[in-house]
């Protein structure tokens, strides 16, 4: 009587609704004793790891999202430099790409693998790696390979692996130049303010870009991916009208 008033999905909400705020209440009180709004991360983690439960590829998209406002972050004491949240969120969905490789039948086109932009990355990072092993700095050579990899992986090998249109590359551009453009318009309006001098243009970029050249050099780089989106649009609407 119970199961028919009662569904299974009901249920399943309800456990993880009261999982959630255990992991807010928790929060609460870590950041009460450590005087620090940091443990908030914790259920923001669960969030983002809920929404990935479904479909993993959302965090591929959300990396495009916040690749324009990551920040470059140095800590001196450990030697270690980053770009904060874009980067650990790179490594994390290298993990979950070497994952799917080891627990799913991946069927990978063979004009993926014998195309020349993937012939010339392994031979990139072949390259890398035979002088990583002969390097005097080896420590740091083995990081450079590492920074490679985790760059490859989620921007090279997982879509080619997951995605199944052309339409899902493009939604990725998309949210790139559409969250750029925010950022860019940040930065203009903020260069008005400084009457759009030379002497004020390494500044204004901060803390998104870490100077001009950085700003400038995104901005191109992504100008002909918004063209392509912008001419792919017409004659996607040229095909529906005609």
């Amino acid at each position: 009587m119970l199961s028919s008033v009662i569904s299974p999905s009901k249920i399943t909400n309800q456990y993880l609704f009261r999982w959630f705020l255990g992991l807010v209440s928790l929060a609460i009180v870590l950041s009460v004793l450590l005087e620090n709004y940091l443990p908030f991360v914790i259920p923001i983690i669960a969030i983002g790891l809920g929404l990935l439960w479904n479909d993993y590829r959302k965090l591929f998209y959300f990396i495009f999202m916040v690749l324009p406002f990551s920040v470059e972050m140095y800590f001196e004491g450990a030697g270690l430099g980053t770009d904060l949240p874009s980067e650990p969120l790179m490594i994390f969905l290298c993990g979950l790409t070497i994952l799917y490789l080891l627990s799913q039948d991946v069927v990978v086109k063979k004009s993926y693998i014998f195309h020349i932009v993937t012939f010339f990355l392994c031979l990139h990072v072949f390259w890398i790696f035979i002088t990583a092993i002969n390097s005097e700095s080896i420590f740091v050579s083995f990081k450079v390979l590492l920074a490679k990899i985790w760059y490859i992986l989620p921007f090279f090998v997982f879509p080619l692996i997951t995605f199944q249109s052309e339409s899902q590359f493009q939604k990725a551009y998309r949210i790139l130049y559409s969250f750029l453009f925010i950022a860019i318009l940040i930065v203009l309006i903020r260069h008005a303010f400084e009457g759009f001098s030379f002497a004020s243009s390494y500044d204004v970029v901060r803390p998104f870009f870490r100077n001009h050249v950085r700003y400038a050099a995104i901005s191109v780089v992504c100008l002909p991916f918004v063209w392509a989106c912008m001419r792919i649009n017409t004659l996607e609407k040229n095909l529906t009208n005609g």
